[in-house]
């Protein structure tokens, strides 16, 4: 899956999430809503036939350029940061930097609140909904693995596949469960949001490398309990 963006799909995605918000229904077909560019110019539903098979299909390809936008908006911060952080470090860094990745594609995910709202306004658990982030799901495991720093004690290819195995499916769960929350998160700038992602995410890496987890446990669970 290419992480490149054409800019005709670019047109078309944000002609049909405003159509979406301004009829305030996403459509089983292309044909229930009528679609306009930036300059108001009508575009024919035939357009978004002819490049997608179906509604369904452009959402997937929604979610997946908000994760684009935000690879591309962590590689202009590293272009642009200090010399030692431009190249993808290991340990604590790479923690920190997903972090920031999660920080980044939740305000991409924020600047479009109300359409990702409006998309999943039907409980998250559905199958129809969680479809609509099929390439987003396999965009992130790749972004995960190249992240993923643990060397296994006994170095067999078996451990190192179930471990890296686990740790991507762990971090989608993970994902899940913060999106979630997002979603029905009414706080100024979505602060809860971010609180729960430090929280989850140190959780979550220290679950895997077996460190200081009964601590973060026990935070994590005080958050939620509390929130």
């Amino acid at each position: 899956m290419s992480n490149t963006l054409d800019p005709n799909d670019d047109e078309l995605i944000t002609a049909y999430m405003n159509a979406s918000l301004a009829a305030k229904k996403v459509p089983r077909r292309f044909e229930q809503l009528s679609y306009m560019n930036e300059t108001g110019e009508l575009i024919a539903a035939s357009a978004f036939s002819e490049r997608f098979e179906s509604p369904a299909q452009i959402e997937k390809e929604i979610f997946h350029t908000f994760f684009v936008y935000t690879e591309k908006m962590l590689h202009l911060e590293q272009e642009h940061g200090p010399a030692e952080a431009q190249a993808l470090p290991a340990s604590d860094d790479a923690a920190n930097y997903l972090l920031s990745f999660y920080y980044t594609l939740f305000e991409v995910f924020t600047a479009n609140r109300a359409f990702i709202r409006l998309r999943f306004d039907s409980p998250l658990t559905s199958i129809q909904s969680l479809m609509a982030l099929d390439q987003l799901k396999a965009a992130f495991g790749n972004f995960l693995k190249g992240l993923n720093q643990y060397d296994p004690l006994v170095p067999l290819p078996f451990i190192k596949q179930a471990q890296e195995k686990l740790f991507v499916e762990a971090g989608w769960l993970q994902f899940l469960s913060i999106f979630q929350f997002w979603l029905r998160d009414d706080s100024v700038d979505a602060e809860r949001t971010d609180a729960l992602i430090e929280k989850s995410l140190i959780l979550g890496l220290d679950v895997l490398q077996l460190q200081n987890a009964e601590r973060h446990l026990a935070d994590w669970a005080k958050f939620w309990l509390q929130k």
